[in-house]
């Protein structure tokens, strides 16, 4: 309803005037006993129920309460409803496992993986595959810490300096013991001992063979004149010697020409 200013004048000496309310919300009342004659006007009163609520505390809980409330058009409270509200699910804890014993390899994902929480405070853990792989977490920084665990030797074994093997004589070389995973796990060194070569002369003016048995040389020799003329023939024609001559070619020739 509008306000407005209009005068209302009566219209005889025992006009009446009425009092309407302009709308739900405003009373009238009136006293008509003696000596009082008087008109209460007054703002409606509607009662509201409401229900007082605890703090909620959302730790561990997946939902809490908020109370909607309901106007009129005139900013009156006309309702207050609770209005419950669902959380997602989502990680509340992430935990660490103490270090592994485990000795073997493991096979990493092919692809991607997502870690979905089932609960509105799941937990997440972080499990070292194998006992080379160190975690360390931090409650006071919120951290965790990736790292390779001692699998080595702290043996250093160096060879700093050249080496010139001679037969009969020793050389070191380095060794090398890793694990199942490729790791360095000893150093050492061993010696290598070359072997003496010795050399067995034969007898006569031409070396015919030589034969080797561990480190042991042997030399077959013969004189001029006693070897064999082995593959030879009568040359075909006869001509003169030749610096190139092979022995049984040049023999050959001689044959021929004596014939």
């Amino acid at each position: 309803m509008t306000a407005n200013t209009t005068a209302i004048i009566p219209e005889n000496c025992k006009d009446t005037l009425t009092i309407n309310s302009g709308n739900t919300w405003i009373t009238l009342a009136g006293d008509n006993t003696s000596n009082s004659k008087t008109l209460a006007i007054a703002h409606k009163v509607n009662t509201i129920t409401e229900t007082a609520k605890d703090d909620t505390n959302l730790d561990g809980v997946g939902n809490f309460t908020v109370q909607d409330i309901t106007k009129d058009n005139a900013g009156h409270i006309t309702a207050i409803q609770a209005h419950k509200y669902t959380l997602p699910y989502a990680w509340r804890n992430i935990k660490v496992n103490a270090a592994s014993t485990e000795s073997a390899g493991t096979t990493g994902e092919s692809a991607a993986v997502t870690l979905e929480a089932e609960t509105y405070n799941d937990t997440t853990t972080f499990i070292p595959g194998n006992r080379w792989i160190t975690l360390s977490a931090s409650a006071s920084n919120d951290s965790i810490t990736f790292g390779h665990a001692s699998a080595g030797t702290a043996v250093s074994t160096v060879i700093d300096s050249n080496q010139t093997p001679a037969f009969n004589a020793t050389f070191n070389i380095p060794t090398i013991g890793i694990d199942n995973l490729g790791h360095v796990t000893t150093l050492s060194t061993k010696t290598v001992t070359i072997p003496n070569i010795t050399l067995t002369n034969g007898t006569g003016d031409l070396v015919t063979g030589l034969t080797y048995s561990n480190g042991a040389f042997t030399e077959n020799k013969a004189n001029v004149g006693t070897l064999a003329i082995t593959g030879y023939s009568i040359a075909s024609t006869a001509s003169a010697l030749a610096a190139t001559d092979t022995l049984n070619v040049a023999l050959g020739k001689l044959e021929k020409k004596i014939d």
